[in-house]
């Protein structure tokens, strides 16, 4: 077994969860403790990424656990005719074609009234999407940015070890 085995290196404990909206960066946050990217299950729009050749961990220079995709995510831009209110999570003014190409669960950013960790949560019609987060002020023809689904699995994030008592 080489490596870069995917699922190599779980540890005991509890194992979590992490969605993350992508955006054109290539290095993100996590929200759990990895030593190894053997630790961690990526899936980047529904692939699975080999640790080591497609991602890497690390940390930042406050210490804070991230991961590296080798290279910056892909994104989508649709500019000019989407209209929405404060408040509301449902955002109008695609057309069909846009509507088509977009993916439930895929992240929406680049629109500084759209909260952090935003996804789209369904396509009610054919010029239209639901988002998760409702947005934060009324606009009319602007740009939404479209990044990839990251989803995370950490192989275990509470290493468990034998008490000094039960020697």
């Amino acid at each position: 077994m080489s490596e870069g085995y995917i699922g190599l290196g779980p540890t005991y404990g509890f194992f979590n969860k992490q969605n993350i909206a992508g955006s054109a960066a290539s290095t993100y946050n996590l929200d759990f403790d990895c030593v190894s990217a053997n630790g961690l299950i990526v899936s980047l729009d529904g692939i699975v990424q080999e640790p080591g050749y497609a991602f890497s961990v690390g940390r930042s220079a406050t210490g804070v656990a991230q991961i590296t995709f080798a290279e910056a995510l892909p994104v989508t831009t649709i500019s000019g005719t989407l209209s929405f209110s404060s408040g509301s999570t449902t955002i109008s003014g695609f057309t069909a074609t846009q509507v088509s190409n977009l993916v439930i669960g895929q992240s929406v950013t680049g629109n500084a009234a759209v909260p952090a960790d935003t996804f789209i949560a369904s396509k009610p019609s054919a010029t239209t999407i639901t988002l998760t987060n409702g947005v934060t002020d009324t606009l009319s023809s602007q740009n939404m940015t479209f990044g990839s689904r990251i989803y995370i699995v950490f192989m275990g994030n509470v290493l468990q070890t034998a008490s000094s008592s039960t020697v």
